[in-house]
């Protein structure tokens, strides 16, 4: 499959885990669209992670704007490259979409909820827009649309069936962490959804434990699990196990993804599955 992965749409960019797999892409000779709403930061975050100034012009376009201006997100999905190995230079649909967009933390004054977000609807939102964009782009491309694969990244600790916590970390998760977590579960349903009504090929539902900063350990210190349903109600069969552990460094996360999923040989295995990855 990785033959096929010929372009990719990121979201959130910026952010450590979409940017580790960027890097990876990019330099991998992966066509990629980033949408920025600061291209300059893009540039230099990318540049701080030795990606070469040739494969970035060669293989990269960043479209400047925010998740929630349409016309923005599709430019993102449906990118104009330079690069003469493309053919011709309109625009066409991404094969495949990360998202990795969230919110930066702050504190509030809630006993129940005590930290919140910048931005409490972010992943929801910018989930939602992407599935609203392709439909868009669904109909009007005169029976031409190829539905690109999504990848989301999640948390763990949002499962309803499937403990992917340790016993110590659940006060933490379940009630410091209500607002972030819900609203990547309302994420979660949203990429689901996109599925269902066949504007997503698959998705590949990424659940790290706590992200941390720092050099990446390598993919032998990675552990993974997978379930098989994300967003589940209560009492539902789930298929599989996940991994469960404290910590995962943000480009360990990046690293897996584009070995395993962009560039990997078996991708079907992780399609439309909540993959846990920690250490």
């Amino acid at each position: 499959m990785s033959n096929e992965l010929k372009t990719i749409a990121f979201f959130g960019a910026t952010g450590g885990c979409t940017l580790a797999t960027l890097a990876k892409s990019i330099s991998n000779g992966y066509f990629c669209s980033a949408l920025a709403r600061t291209p300059q930061k893009l540039l230099d975050q990318l540049e701080a992670l030795n990606v070469s100034v040739e494969a970035i012009n060669k293989n990269l376009v960043i479209i400047p704007g925010n998740v929630r201006d349409i016309a923005s997100v599709k430019a993102t999905l449906q990118p104009v490259f330079a690069s003469s190995e493309r053919g011709n230079k309109s625009a066409r649909l991404v094969d495949v979409v990360m998202s990795g967009i969230g919110s930066i933390p702050k504190l509030q004054a809630n006993v129940i909820e005590p930290v919140t977000l910048n931005d409490p609807t972010i992943c929801k939102d910018a989930a939602e827009m992407i599935v609203r964009a392709l439909e868009e782009i669904q109909r009007t491309d005169g029976g031409q649309f190829k539905p690109p694969s999504m990848i989301a990244i999640s948390t763990t600790g949002i499962d309803k069936n499937s403990r992917d916590l340790p016993f110590a970390l659940m006060p933490l998760y379940h009630w410091l962490l209500a607002v972030p977590h819900r609203d990547k579960m309302d994420m979660e349903k949203a990429v689901v959804g996109g599925v269902e009504r066949k504007v997503l090929a698959a998705h590949f539902t990424v659940r790290p434990s706590l992200l941390m900063d720092g050099k990446a350990k390598g993919s032998a210190a990675v552990r993974v699990g997978a379930v098989s349903s994300c967003h589940s109600v209560e009492g539902d069969a789930v298929e599989g196990s996940p991994a469960v552990g404290y910590t995962i460094s943000r480009a360990d996360v990046g690293n897996w993804i584009y070995d395993e999923i962009v560039a990997g040989k078996d991708v079907a295995r992780w399609e439309n599955k909540c993959i846990s990855l920690t250490y």
